[in-house]
């Protein structure tokens, strides 16, 4: 993970988010650009005077991104700006396209629901670029020791998730991962094969294994982080009515909603 994209509106959910990024970043050797979209709708068509508009309102927005990201800084890391004129999902699936992204990253307001950046586009913006996105609650720190939670159902990973998440574990000197599986009653426990095919496919990673019993698993996982607290906390989606749920506003836990922790979300 080299290259690392983080989305700004200039709200300080965006800006915990910069944090975040900054903290990560040397860990792994990357660098940062931070970019920002001016929505269309914002320029003016079809007469002289639109054309002063428009170079003058660039110019404004260039020249606040700079200053946003002139706050910011961190030993050995490089820190790109970029603004666009762009309808916020869509540049973002386009800009991570064209340059081999590795990560996103985003800020939410946490336990009050998502919004700046974000907004209702959030589910979309992540399953659409189909890259590792890291979403950063407003009132969640960067740790020095990551204590690292895997939510999974045992669905075969794929490449990609296996060096993504040794890679950054590796990075990360992550000890110990947290290995969570939630089933629903009348279901049975994955067998020992499956643990062992997820210890194989993520050497050198330790693994502990864990079991809930739940008929949903956004609370589910709530819970156990209640009982093992963790700092980030990672989702491997499978199917996009998962991802969806994630970010669903009408559960009192829906899990991106009401988290408290960096969620990174993988795409299997």
């Amino acid at each position: 993970m080299k290259k690392i994209v983080v989305a700004t509106d200039f709200s300080p959910a965006a800006e915990n988010a910069m944090r975040y990024a900054l903290h990560l970043a040397p860990k792994i050797g990357a660098g940062i650009t931070v970019i920002h979209f001016v929505h269309p709708t914002q320029l003016v068509d079809n007469n002289v005077w639109a054309m002063y508009f428009t170079e003058d309102l660039l110019e404004a927005k260039n020249e606040a991104l700079n200053h946003w990201v002139a706050r910011f800084s961190a030993p050995d890391v490089t820190i790109n700006a970029l603004c666009q004129v762009d309808y916020l999902t869509e540049g973002i699936m386009n800009y991570v396209a064209e340059q081999s992204i590795d990560l996103l990253i985003i800020g939410s307001t946490g336990s009050t629901g998502i919004s700046g950046i974000l907004g209702s586009n959030a589910a979309s913006i992540i399953s659409n670029t189909q890259i590792p996105a890291i979403i950063v609650p407003i009132d969640a720190r960067p740790a020095d020791v990551v204590t690292f939670t895997l939510a999974t159902d045992f669905s075969p990973l794929t490449d990609a998730n296996k060096q993504q998440l040794t890679q950054l574990c590796t990075a990360l000197t992550i000890p110990t991962v947290a290995v969570l599986h939630v089933y629903k009653e009348g279901a049975s426990i994955p067998k020992a094969e499956a643990e062992t095919q997820l210890k194989a496919d993520l050497a050198p990673l330790d693994l502990q294994f864990h079991y809930i019993k739940h008929d949903d698993v956004n609370d589910a996982i709530h819970e156990f982080l209640v009982q093992q607290p963790s700092n980030l906390l990672c989702s491997i989606t499978h199917q996009h009515s998962f991802l969806q749920s994630l970010f669903r506003k009408n559960k009192v836990k829906a899990l991106v909603n009401e988290a408290t922790i960096p969620i990174l979300v993988l795409h299997g």
